[in-house]
């Protein structure tokens, strides 16, 4: 009975719904013709179109508007812009964080401090845990936000794109994971303990790499935000060894393992950002 009753409520939506059928527009406009005496202007005509008729054939010519603009010379670029990276970092942080509501970081200090307050297993294995899936949205629109938001084309005019604005990209993201895990870590430095602290700082790298590397070849969010919440899940979580980028047991996988997976990654988001850059 039911399947009958969802049966019927998509054949009466159908009826209504046409997705900007032809003949129904065509239907629209005759009718808003007939109700405007017939007078109905082209929106979409250039006025700097005009129509030229010879006999009985006629022909549309294109005129370009006469601007009274003459040669432009360009300002050529500053050179110490290249030195302004820490600056360009610091637009893609804001950028990342745009849209972040209050309580976000009401969350995010509550969980710092809690890394500091709790005793240093509780703090590696629980709260630092909790602090680095907080930042997954965040993380998330590195390397897709151009093409989400349709500025591809804008922002890879830019001047070395590939590695200036994609590197600064990448040290916001890292930035992130630094602040937000940074009760852990100095922790574990001051502790001396620095196996644990080199697996903190490899996974602080690993993350953000991970991120703009899928980012970039997706064009999405959703790819990362998928096997990073499996990966974080199985590895940090319930303690997978081979999937433990944090390093919170013994038997988890060497920093070194990650800091080569971090630099892979940030290589292959370097390779797919060139290619996007050459297609544009």
């Amino acid at each position: 009975m039911w399947v009958v009753v969802g049966l019927g409520v998509a054949l009466l939506a159908s009826v209504f719904f046409h997705r900007f059928d032809p003949a129904r527009e065509r239907i629209g406009k005759k009718k808003f013709e007939k109700e405007s005496g017939g007078v109905v202007e082209d929106a979409a005509e250039d006025p700097r179109e005009r129509e030229i008729r010879i006999g009985t054939h006629a022909a549309r010519v294109y005129e370009p508007a006469a601007t009274g603009l003459g040669h432009t010379v360009l300002t050529a670029l500053d050179g110490r812009a290249h030195n302004r990276f820490a600056r360009l970092a610091l637009s893609e942080w804001a950028l990342m964080a745009k849209g972040l509501r209050w309580w976000w970081y009401v969350v995010a200090a509550g969980l710092l401090v809690a890394e500091f307050v709790s005793p240093t297993v509780q703090a590696r294995e629980g709260v630092l845990l909790a602090a680095w899936i907080w930042p997954v949205l965040v993380w998330s629109q590195m390397g897709c936000r151009e093409t989400r938001y349709g500025m591809h084309s804008l922002i890879f005019s830019a001047e070395r794109v590939v590695y200036r604005q994609l590197m600064a990209l990448w040290m916001a993201g890292v930035a992130i994971a630094l602040v937000t895990g940074a009760g852990a870590g100095i922790r574990l430095l001051l502790s001396s303990n620095g196996r644990m602290f080199a697996a903190w700082f490899a996974g602080a790298l690993f993350i953000p790499s991970m991120a703009l590397a899928m980012g970039v070849w997706s064009g999405s969010s959703k790819l990362f935000e998928a096997v990073y919440t499996v990966c974080w899940y199985l590895g940090p979580l319930h303690q997978m060894p081979s999937l433990d980028f944090v390093g919170g047991t013994r038997a988890s996988s060497s920093a070194g393992l990650y800091l080569a997976l971090a630099a892979g990654l940030l290589l292959a988001a370097c390779l797919g950002r060139r290619r996007q850059v050459a297609y544009a």
